[in-house]
């Protein structure tokens, strides 16, 4: 091989890297209310803290909240296994717990077809 040829060629990428969360969160909501239960790294561990609105985010307005249920833990593990406890303990409590909606926060649309019943061209003959 030329220098010229080894100049043209392009390095293989190295394969990315495993992203490891840092945070852990889960919602809760009752109305217009709502209570975020997050997990999130420190230089101690891990802090594990309720925080409740009673008003709707809205873009571009900060809320208040109100901070409650704080506690720390050793681990990732540790701290959404608190998470998870302080979320029973809130939906005993008749919060309900929202579902992760797909696709970034945009709810997929329901499909109009299937396989069995897929749809003929416009204009074709049957």
């Amino acid at each position: 091989m030329t220098t010229q040829e080894n100049a043209t060629q392009t390095p293989k990428a190295e394969p990315a890297a495993v992203k490891v969360p840092k945070s852990y969160t889960a919602r809760v909501v009752s109305g217009q209310a709502e209570i975020l239960v997050t997990a999130y790294a420190t230089k101690a561990g891990f802090q594990v803290a309720a925080t409740q609105y009673s008003e709707p985010s809205t873009k571009g307005k900060k809320r208040v909240g109100t901070r409650g249920a704080s506690s720390t833990a050793p681990t990732l593990e540790a701290a959404k296994a608190a998470v998870e406890k302080i979320v029973a303990g809130l939906v005993k409590n008749g919060w309900t717990r929202s579902e992760r909606k797909a696709f970034g926060g945009f709810q997929r649309a329901a499909d109009k077809f299937d396989l069995q019943h897929l749809p003929k061209a416009p204009g074709a003959k049957k």
